[in-house]
């Protein structure tokens, strides 16, 4: 009906999409494409409204459509249609940051291409929209995000604050008004840009902004820099690149924030840019990673009711290092789907394994829900996001550290729950003794737990100690072959996907999974025994020797495991500890078969 048509439209129009690291453009390209079929909807039924009124087809008189027609009319002083709803889109809606200059230009240009695509003729093409107040040049994690950070950063002399605030309030409100007016003319007008009067608010414009922009920046200098001098100011200003949101788009700001803030953050640890610039103020910092300080950036700058989406290594939920990220994205509700690199990436050359997290503020009780570590071939990309599954993570505490476990509804629940029952492995362990257990931090689609040191021979033939190779100690030759087993299990590999960053195994998750060697009786212990010695035979019967040129390490040959073919024996190491976990055999079965497809097939080969 009508009123719904009316009520979705002054929506759409109002909705403010941010890529706070928007690099080029994709995403905010994305959001583009996301948005057209709904103002193309909105639009065909205004259309239909109207011409029913008018030849009387329906109760309602044309006068009652009276907006609907100017929107038209206005739609039609375009010479085409896809023109101005992409226009509209990218001067309401879409909102970018990135601190290096070219990559603004290039989203821009991206944008403006996307328009010029849709003419058929050259006499059709119209002046392009002026959207340098839309996507900026700047340092998103380097200046005030809101008025209240500022006042908070003054001297607390009586009335300064106050005064300080009130006076850049009134600044940024004169220039919002001009913004808001040189906006509209892009959308109702053709030609705006070439408008005398419209250059001249644009220069306006700029210039109250730069003088907004120098009075904040000496503001937060003072917390930067110990010193008067203008030098050393000038050199700041350059190398922090200051991007004080509360000024810069005061009017989303002030009306609450973005609605949608979207990205792909840089993956880039912040002691490799702390040469260049410093932050200040983010509960994050201990995290050590720039994409944490975007995400916190992210929930300042979005709306009590918005939504926040980014793809982030998979560190934000295994890490324990990211614990003050998620701890404050505990007060929302949370989506977190996990993708490995292998054998297939979500980008195409980025070997990261990756997690797609969305948040939601503030809805229903704060909940995290997260699907399992997801492996998929490239022909069953366009099913990927369809078929995911989410559990909520807080039905299962984390076993690991603060780790969020990746794990997917029903049978992986009940196993994590069975299974962390049991005391951690590090309770059965001692500081050394001459019952070892070797592992590399390596792996691919298996772990690998040796009771001996794996061969490596430099280019004379002499035997050279693995580097990389660490160590665990057991009590006893008994306790030995159950650790060996249960840490080549399927039941391992499963759990240290669940909990790790699936790239090392650490010690972390080797010490925190449970085994139950206390409570296992001489007919489990006897099997076991025999299947880790069978197990070990196994991997020297199938092992091969690989010979590489390792650089400064020379020219070795490095004996290689192929664990994939003792599958069977590994199966049968599951099997055996089923009865001790008290899983059923439909939950150990998942187990044995969880991405069997991925780890037997050709791709899954070590």
């Amino acid at each position: 009906g009508p009123e719904l048509v009316r009520a979705f439209y002054a929506a759409i129009e109002r909705v403010t999409v941010l890529d706070p690291t928007c690099g080029s453009g994709a995403f905010l390209f994305a959001a583009l494409n996301i948005l057209q079929p709904l103002y193309d909807a909105c639009l065909e039924r205004m259309e239909s409204c109207v011409a029913d009124a008018r030849r009387g087809a329906s109760k309602d008189r044309p006068a009652k459509f009276t907006d609907f027609s100017k929107v038209l009319a206005t739609v039609d002083k375009h010479h085409n249609h896809n023109y101005f709803v992409l226009k509209s889109i990218i001067v309401n809606n879409l909102f970018g940051v990135d601190i290096m200059e070219e990559a603004v230009e290039i989203c821009k240009l991206r944008l403006f291409l996307k328009l010029v695509a849709q003419v058929e003729a050259v006499e059709q093409i119209e002046p392009l929209p002026d959207i340098d107040f839309n996507i900026r040049c700047g340092n998103t994690l380097v200046g005030y995000a809101k008025l209240e950070d500022f006042k908070k950063s003054l001297p607390a002399m009586s009335g300064f604050a106050d005064d300080a605030v009130t006076r850049i309030e009134e600044k940024a409100q004169k220039v919002d008004l001009l913004f808001k007016t040189f906006r509209e003319r892009q959308t109702s007008e053709i030609s705006p840009v070439s408008s005398s009067l419209a250059a001249q608010q644009k220069r306006n414009i700029a210039k109250d902004l730069e003088s907004l922009r120098g009075e904040l920046d000496e503001f937060l200098a003072k917390d930067y820099l110990q010193s008067d001098s203008k030098k050393k100011f000038a050199a700041w200003q350059k190398s922090h690149q200051p991007f004080h949101w509360c000024v810069e788009f005061f009017g989303i700001i002030k009306r609450g924030g973005f609605d949608v803030i979207i990205g792909n953050p840089p993956y880039v640890e912040y002691k490799d840019v702390a040469a260049t610039y410093t932050v200040r103020g983010y509960a994050t910092q201990a995290c050590g990673d720039l994409y944490a300080f975007v995400i916190e950036r992210a929930l300042a700058l979005a709306t009590t009711t918005g939504s926040i989406g980014a793809i982030v290594p998979i560190s934000i939920a295994s890490a324990d290092g990211f614990a003050p990220l998620r701890e404050i994205l505990q007060a929302s509700q949370n989506w977190a789907s996990h993708y490995a690199e292998r054998p297939a990436k979500l980008f195409s050359g980025v070997e990261k394994r990756l997690t797609i997290w969305t948040t939601r503020r503030p809805g229903p009780p704060p909940a995290t829900m997260v699907t399992s570590y997801r492996r998929w071939l490239a022909e069953e990309r366009q099913n990927l996001f369809e078929t995911l599954q989410y559990a909520p993570s807080g039905t299962v505490p984390s076993a690991v550290g603060s780790s969020i476990a990746k794990i997917s509804p029903g049978r992986a629940q009940c196993v994590l729950e069975k299974i962390r029952n049991h005391p951690r492995l590090d309770t059965a362990l001692v500081a050394v003794s001459e019952f070892p257990v070797f592992y590399t931090r390596k792996l691919r689609y298996f772990v690998q737990f040796f009771d001996f040191v794996p061969s490596i021979w430099d280019a004379s033939g002499a035997k050279v100690q693995p580097s990389e190779l660490k160590a665990i100690y057991a009590r006893s030759e008994q306790d030995r072959a159950v650790i060996l087993c249960a840490l080549n299990s399927s039941l391992f590999f499963w759990f240290f996907c669940a909990f790790s960053d699936v790239r090392n195994v650490n010690r972390r998750e080797v010490e925190a999974f449970p085994i139950p060697i206390g409570s296992l009786g001489r007919a489990t212990q006897a099997r076991l025994s025999i299947l880790a010695k069978r197990l070990m035979e196994d991997f020297n019967r199938n092992s091969c020797v690989l010979k590489n040129d390792y650089g400064k390490h020379g020219t070795l040959k490095i004996q290689s495991f192929q664990p994939r073919l003792s599958k069977a024996i590994i199966d049968e190491i599951d099997t055996a500890l089923a009865g001790p976990f008290g899983l059923t055999e439909d939950e150990i079965d998942f187990v044995i078969n969880a991405e069997y497809k991925y780890r037997m097939g050709e791709s899954g080969g070590e």
